[in-house]
């Protein structure tokens, strides 16, 4: 039988390839086996859609669409509202353009990430 972590679900958003294959390095190697990855927002809400994930990690400047795009796309819908988003970017958040309605489960963490603090926030999120 697979253990929590080899059940959690985790989707990957990001545009710069090095930054996906660091993520799911890290990931992978603290026992999150089902980590699928995206390099824009149209393509995670394409997986999104299929299976939804536990967990969205997101960079919020993607090309085709971007982060608060995707964020309020998931925000909009029943289906998808109550998935916890790590947030990565090295620039400006504007959490009031994030914040709007009843939106909760947001969490941030700025490019370059530290790797443990990232683990902790994704175990915590998750479960260890």
């Amino acid at each position: 039988m697979p253990g929590k972590k080899q059940s959690k679900k985790i989707v990957i958003a990001d545009d710069e390839p090095e930054i996906i294959d660091l993520l799911r390095q890290v990931i992978t190697a603290r026992g999150f086996t089902q980590v699928r990855d995206a390099p824009d927002g149209k393509k995670a809400l394409d997986l999104i859609d299929a299976d939804v994930p536990d967990l969205l990690i997101l960079d919020m400047n993607m090309p085709t669409m971007n982060g608060y795009e995707v964020i309020a796309r998931l925000k909009g819908s029943l289906h998808t509202r109550d998935i916890p988003v790590i947030i990565l970017s090295g620039h400006y958040i504007d959490e009031q353009r994030i914040s709007c309605g009843s939106i909760k489960n947001i969490f941030f963490i700025p490019k370059p990430f530290d790797n443990e603090a990232l683990l902790t926030m994704v175990e915590n999120i998750l479960g260890k």
